[in-house]
């Protein structure tokens, strides 16, 4: 498996999930021959259903096999990337606008946590409404941010 293969695979689901609404979150190829398992997470804005993930792993299990992407068996796994996951991209962050978060980034060599409500996202920042004001944290400086679950 080299890298030629993964990036055939992430062109073949970027070309998949044309509408913009979708986002490839991560791609991932373990094992190998029989045993090869192929790990495709998605989502959107709001979040992914469990039909949209039974439609795009149809979709893309027809564009391997037509195209022989994967030479022999392989198993492909279609899924969201789950509420417990970091948020590290512009992205990440977009998908989650009005979704409660905690964040934790360094301020002044200072490490701070905040949470709240992610309000609005830009290519190199997040603003997080807070209990007493909204804090505009660059994600360059941020350590941890996950979203935060009310149980």
């Amino acid at each position: 498996m080299g890298i030629d293969l993964v990036q055939k695979l992430r062109e073949l689901v970027v070309s998949i999930l044309a509408e913009p609404q979708y986002d490839l979150v991560d791609l991932q190829i373990k094992g190998q021959g029989s045993t090869q398992v192929v790990r495709v997470f998605v989502d959107k804005r709001g979040g992914i259903t469990l039909d949209e993930c039974e439609a795009i792993s149809r979709q893309l299990s027809d564009a391997i096999d037509s195209e022989d992407t994967i030479p022999g068996s392989y198993r492909l796994e279609v899924s969201s990337p789950g509420l417990d996951r970091p948020l590290r991209t512009a992205a990440d962050f977009r998908r989650n606008i009005d979704r409660d978060v905690e964040i934790t980034y360094s301020d002044a060599d200072e490490e701070q946590t905040v949470t709240g409500k992610i309000v609005q996202v830009s290519d190199d920042r997040v603003e997080v409404q807070g209990r007493t004001r909204n804090r505009e944290i660059l994600i360059s400086t941020i350590a941890r941010a996950k979203i935060h679950l009310p149980w």
